[in-house]
Formats: structure tokens, C-alpha cells, sequence
């Protein structure tokens, strides 16, 4: 059976890639929240622009934060590896889980 081998760098990788993600859609949120729709003059189009601006910006953000939801468990589980294998290079046992 082999080994689980998790790479430190492929993990540093993951977590820059989700860490700019993340930060590229919050850039992204605040910016779509900042349009003014009103310039477009028309009432009844600048409600429905309204309405697809908010929905927009609330979807975004949504995803950010899911990304950094994400960060969040891979950060976890690298400081976790990090702990088991620095056990095991102590030759201790770990606990049956």
C-alpha cells in the first residue's frame, strides 16, 4: 500500500491560488457595489440593472467567501499533516482516532 505523500509546495500552491482568488472577488464585490446604476437614466431599467447588480455582487461575494472557507479547511490540514508528521519523525504513535 502506498503512502499518503502530501507536498508542501503543491499545498503552499493551493493556498496562495484560493488566498488571491479570494482577495481578486472581494476587489471584484466592492467594485460592483460602488457602480452607480443610476446613470442610466430610465426608471424601470435602473431598478432591473439594480436588481442584477446586487444579485451579481451577492454571488461574488458568495464565492469569495467560499474560497476563503476553502483556504481555511487547507490551512487546517496542512498544520495537521505538519503535526503527524513531525510525531512520526519522533517515532510516536498516534492516537487510534
Amino acid at each position: 500500500m502506498p503512502d499518503l505523500v502530501i507536498s508542501a509546495a503543491t499545498l503552499a500552491e493551493i493556498q496562495n491560488t484560493l488566498r488571491t482568488n479570494a482577495d481578486s472577488l472581494k476587489n471584484l464585490d466592492q467594485a460592483i457595489r460602488g457602480l452607480d446604476v443610476a446613470v442610466v437614466g430610465a426608471d424601470p431599467f435602473v431598478q432591473c440593472l439594480g436588481d442584477l447588480h446586487e444579485a451579481l455582487a451577492s454571488a461574488i461575494w458568495m464565492l469569495g467567501e467560499a474560497l476563503a472557507s476553502t483556504l481555511d479547511f487547507v490551512n487546517t490540514t496542512d498544520t495537521t499533516f505538519g503535526e503527524v508528521d513531525r510525531e512520526l519523525a519522533h517515532g510516536h504513535r498516534l492516537a487510534p482516532q
